[in-house]
């Protein structure tokens, strides 16, 4: 339908929650063949938003005008006929499904009234081949590593020939390489006139990517910005308030004792021969692009997948066959799924937060309701989760909220080894300070942390040293300070890559 105007008017959008406003008054409205962006701290209202634009919830009050003409979705499936295509944050991928039969479900292809499985993945094969992703059409889409998982929703939602695809933290689990591609295809659709609603904490993605800003701020309308007209400063200022972010402010740390050493590790995951040191009040950050086997060396030393080869805790071999082995060695895991894997589904905030020491909020081998509740509440004081109390459901809290939350039931399990897969994935630019300040005060108490992340400036921030995965093997080394984003992303891609005796890279 061609129409002048507007692709998608949104107004006077309001949400309440059992009383409290998730939306309040907001206006949107979003061109064809534009790429919007859509930004604000977390608990700000862009899910809520997005939810209510595709027919997931429905709106207290407002009107919606889709190509010209009044509409009310009400459902996805009606938002999706219309021609909306949502990749929501929190991944819905159907697992037992295969790759292809995902990508094609609800759209199955037939041959004289029966479902055509060779032409099914055909059709698979080419929406892949569409956006340049690769990957295995036939295993079972539960079993992909969460980047992937990220990578097929987007298939998915390019694919389906829409006016408007909409994209809540699209990179969220994402590489430099993948993100690049995704940018490509991004790129492609608005060539093609397609209107891309983009949403995301990365602020250099938006100022790259994005011709429009829409800002929002406690449920409302903050800021509405043509990108060429702003910056990364102003962005933040509308997002949080003027003077509102205290910023990272890194002091050195000497380091301490040998807390953690690995030695020629390897595992049927596809690790090889992995060695490294991890000391007392020591950060080191690991980075690698999808499939180098970041997640899996996180998973190996947690006891989560077997692996061969020698691993000592202060000095003494151990063997992790399971996470309870590696708890008891003081382990402590912040995956890189908080949903599916951090968080104990409908549980309180207070049982999420001390379930990894149980012995903690028992007397005489009873549990106590009372002392749980009273050391959740000293340590949500201690770490400044934002909560209405401990015993609130841990779904209702902000996703930064929720990280510190995974990250705090280490804290409370005193945990001296603490493996962070991505920490800061899906939380704004104030959340991300609060757990970089967070990250840094464990290392300085004495714990000994590994990085993970996709964010080359993250691990910057944070770590004393930055170890580099391609595929399954640690190929490069070096102290934060001797090194620069591009010789680590060189190291990440090529594999290999000249270095001193000191396993210093060389840029």
């Amino acid at each position: 339908m061609n129409h002048e105007g507007p692709l998608l008017i949104a107004d006077g959008i309001t949400k309440h929650f059992g009383g409290v406003p998730a939306l309040t008054d907001v206006h949107l409205e979003v061109q064809a063949g534009e790429v919007h962006a859509l930004i604000g701290a977390n608990g700000a209202g862009k899910s809520t938003l997005i939810k209510v634009l595709s027919g997931v919830q429905k709106a207290d009050a407002g009107t919606m005008i889709w190509q010209g003409v009044p509409a009310e979705f009400r459902n996805l499936a009606g938002a999706v006929t219309a021609g909306l295509a949502v990749m929501f944050q929190q991944l819905n991928v159907v697992s037992d499904l295969t790759v292809g039969e995902y990508l094609t479900l609800g759209r199955e292809v037939t041959q004289h009234g029966w479902l055509s499985g060779r032409r099914n993945y055909a059709a698979a094969k080419a929406a892949l081949q569409q956006v340049g992703i690769d990957l295995p059409l036939r295993k079972s889409a539960g079993s992909l590593s969460t980047a992937e998982r990220e990578l097929l929703e987007i298939t998915r939602a390019v694919s389906r020939d829409a006016q408007l695809v909409i994209m809540d933290e699209p990179t969220a689990s994402l590489g430099k390489v993948e993100i690049e591609r995704l940018f490509e295809v991004v790129r492609e659709l608005k060539s093609n006139g397609v209107a891309v609603l983009y949403v995301s904490h990365r602020l250099d993605e938006i100022l790259a990517l994005s011709d429009r800003i829409t800002v929002l701020r406690d449920g409302r309308n903050a800021g509405d910005v043509e990108t060429a007209a702003t910056d990364h400063d102003a962005l933040v200022e509308m997002m949080v308030g003027a003077g509102a972010r205290q910023r990272v402010i890194r002091t050195p740390r000497e380091q301490g004792n040998l807390l953690l050493r690995v030695e020629h590790l390897s595992s049927e995951t596809g690790l090889s021969d992995i060695n490294f040191t991890l000391y007392e009040r020591e950060i080191v950050g690991l980075y690698g692009l999808m499939g180098s086997g970041r997640t899996e060396l996180m998973e190996a030393l947690y006891g989560v997948t077997q692996h061969s080869g020698q691993v000592s805790v202060r000095g003494k071999a151990v063997e992790i066959n399971s996470p309870s082995e590696a708890v008891e060695l003081g382990f402590g895991l912040v995956p890189e799924d908080r949903i599916r894997e951090g968080l104990i589904g409908e549980a309180s905030v207070a049982a999420n937060l001390t379930v990894a020491a149980p012995h903690k909020t028992t007397k005489h081998g009873i549990f106590s309701l009372h002392r749980e509740r009273t050391l959740a509440n000293e340590l949500v004081g201690k770490i400044g989760i934002k909560t209405a109390g401990v015993n609130t459901s841990i779904t209702a809290l902000s996703g930064g909220n929720q990280q510190k939350v995974v990250i705090g039931r280490w804290l409370f399990a005193d945990s001296q080894i603490l493996l962070l897969d991505d920490p800061t994935v899906g939380v704004d630019v104030a959340a991300k300070d609060e757990i970089y300040r967070l990250v840094l005060g464990l290392a300085d108490e004495g714990s000994g942390v590994m990085v993970c992340s996709s964010e080359l400036d993250e691990l910057l921030t944070l770590a004393d040293r930055i170890l580099v995965m391609h595929r399954g093997r640690i190929v490069a080394s070096a102290a934060v300070h001797e090194t620069d984003a591009e010789s680590l992303v060189r190291a990440a891609i090529v594999g290999a890559v000249q270095t001193t005796t000191d396993g210093v890279l060389i840029p």
